[in-house]
């Protein structure tokens, strides 16, 4: 996908650029000046310690509406923000592309359906929206690229909200969900979007679980299980070769929380512990499946989004009670 202002995601007369908590730099109807194309940072290969300290902060804007349950994915030069539950109960059916640098946001265009509790990644030259749902369950695959804007592009097998993608440079994983009347426990992979093979199954299947991959492993920390309640479960599945087991555990049954990669350690940021909004930070260690505390959120929030980009994870909005317009960063001490 193009950086912004040029490629997949130009500043087109129908988009609306702008960043939030300062001036309009392109109202409705006009073309949008573009900031000077810059890749993100480059990324840092050298691991860092599970156990090691993070920092928050909040970033100096945020986003155009609050929102919780969003999805989004990084097109390597920006993020890419879709769908969300609005603070009046609506699904969005927004797309957005966000420069964090600056926060500059361009509001690009509308999905065919309003969603939330979907996962995305970007696949080629395509964002994807994976199933959510709004007043139903969707089996719906949403891709959106600035040619075709939103389009109904492929199902999956069977409906699924509330799960979790994990991307990977061998495609997208979308795992754990709820199809309205059931769990979801199948773990499904695809390398272009619209193709599905099931990889494996869950040992605990969940709904709103934290998920990343690292090498051949997928790990699903967490989740609401099908009693209602929330699991310590660390779970990993082997890519390669579909094997599934619990590894480890929590501290404390957590739910509604979001994982990524930073500096070659998966993070798990906010979610409910105890029904209770959090601020912690917990660092997997993948050699033993423990699961350290290393920083804390400025404000607890669950059911955000959380992006790794440019050197940092980007947590864009969430829930605490209402949806929320925040976003924090979060950042490695020793970086």
């Amino acid at each position: 996908m193009g950086k912004m202002g040029s490629g997949l995601f130009p500043a087109a007369a129908r988009a609306t650029a702008f960043v939030v908590g300062s001036t309009v730099l392109a109202a409705c109807g006009t073309k949008a000046t573009s900031p000077s194309p810059k890749p993100a940072p480059a990324r840092h290969f050298v691991p860092v310690a599970p156990g090691a300290p993070v920092k928050t902060t909040v970033a100096p804007w945020s986003l155009p509406a609050a929102l919780s349950r969003p999805a989004a994915a990084s097109d390597g030069p920006n993020l890419v923000l879709m769908g969300g539950i609005r603070v009046d109960g609506s699904s969005s059916s927004s797309v957005r592309l966000i420069d964090p640098t600056t926060g500059q946001v361009l509001a690009m265009g509308q999905l065919p359906l309003p969603t939330h509790d979907a996962g995305a990644a970007v696949l080629g030259s395509k964002a994807y929206l994976f199933g959510g749902g709004s007043s139903y369950v969707y089996s719906s695959v949403q891709a959106w690229t600035d040619s075709s804007g939103g389009v109904i592009a492929a199902h999956l097998p069977a409906p699924r909200a509330d799960c979790t993608v994990a991307s990977s440079p061998r495609g997208a994983f979308i795992v754990g969900g709820y199809s309205g009347s059931a769990m979801d426990a199948s773990v499904l992979a695809t390398k272009n979007g619209t193709t599905f093979r099931t990889v494996s199954t869950l040992p605990i299947p969940v709904r709103y679980g934290a998920a990343a991959t690292m090498g051949h492993y997928l790990y699903v920390l967490g989740g609401e299980t099908a009693s209602g309640s929330p699991t310590s479960a660390v779970q990993a599945v082997n890519l390669s070769t579909g094997a599934s087991a619990v590894v480890g555990h929590m501290a404390a049954p957590l739910d509604h929380a979001q994982a990524a990669i930073l500096h070659g350690r998966i993070l798990v940021v906010g979610g409910r512990i105890g029904g209770r909004y959090s601020r912690a930070i917990w660092s997997l260690d993948p050699a033993n499946g423990s699961v350290t505390r290393v920083g804390s959120l400025v404000v607890p929030v669950s059911d955000e989004a959380l992006v790794s980009w440019g050197g940092s994870l980007w947590s864009l909005g969430g829930q605490n009670p209402q949806p929320s317009a925040i976003v924090q960063r979060i950042t490695d001490v020793t970086r």
